[in-house]
């Protein structure tokens, strides 16, 4: 038989595994969404650490590979929590660790939002890694991570060389004032801490004049006079 025969039958028989099997008149729901159809990157979701080692050893897959919406095995991993997953990949040589889906995020933005901590401090000590990356819309890892009241993880963040505390998405909001908008006190004093190590200005440039927090509160009905009250101190 021909070398050819020899590699795809095992990879055949992970993708078997991991869509799980071949029953007649289904496809997996993965298959179905045709999104991730390969085999990597199905394998990192799962939290399938053996064949993830299996696929970029032997076999030789491509460590940056992309299922149909832009996805990589790392920001699979890096969302669904699956930290043995992440160094395995991190160690992989030519590992793209800014690489982002069709929407624009990126491996630390799905570890962000979802507030796996220890993924995030794995990714920005990762060669390279662009703490200010932008999605299409122009959030950050560090405006999603507030967005989510994800305090320890903005920490991560701040903490990071080359952070912009003050980048705005979209709709001009900065991390301070999404976390003010969302009620993250914690967060809310989190930033106010590095603006204490930086300067009053900076706070009042991310704050002022930006309607977004009592917005947001009036859409959640939230009374939240509390954080507005804490923030006023600094305008």
């Amino acid at each position: 038989m021909g070398q050819n025969q020899t590699k795809t039958k095992p990879i055949g028989g992970i993708q078997e595994f991991l869509y799980g099997g071949r029953r007649r008149g289904r496809r997996s729901r993965s298959r179905r969404r045709g999104e991730r159809n390969i085999p990597l990157i199905e394998a990192a979701e799962k939290g399938k650490t053996y064949f993830v080692e299996m696929l970029l050893g032997p076999m030789g897959a491509d460590v940056n590979a992309k299922g149909k919406y832009g996805y990589t095995a790392l920001m699979k991993a890096a969302e669904k929590g699956h930290t043995d997953i992440v160094e395995l990949l991190l160690a992989a040589p030519g590992i793209d660790v800014n690489a982002k889906n069709k929407e624009g995020y990126t491996a630390l933005m799905k570890a962000a939002w979802n507030g796996h901590t220890t993924i995030v401090e794995l990714l920005l000590a990762a060669p390279g890694i662009d703490v200010n990356a932008k999605t299409k819309n122009d959030d950050t890892a560090l405006i999603t991570a507030a967005e989510n009241g994800h305090t320890a993880i903005v920490e991560l963040l701040l903490a990071a060389p080359g952070i912009d505390v003050n980048v705005r998405d979209e709709d001009g909001n900065t991390a301070l004032t999404v976390a003010v908008g969302e009620g993250h006190t914690a967060v809310v004093r989190v930033i106010k801490s590095f603006f204490d190590r930086q300067s009053f200005s900076a706070v009042r440039a991310a704050v002022r004049g930006n309607t977004f927090p009592r917005q947001a509160a009036a859409r959640r009905g939230i009374r939240n006079d509390r954080v507005f009250n804490y923030i006023q101190q600094f305008l």
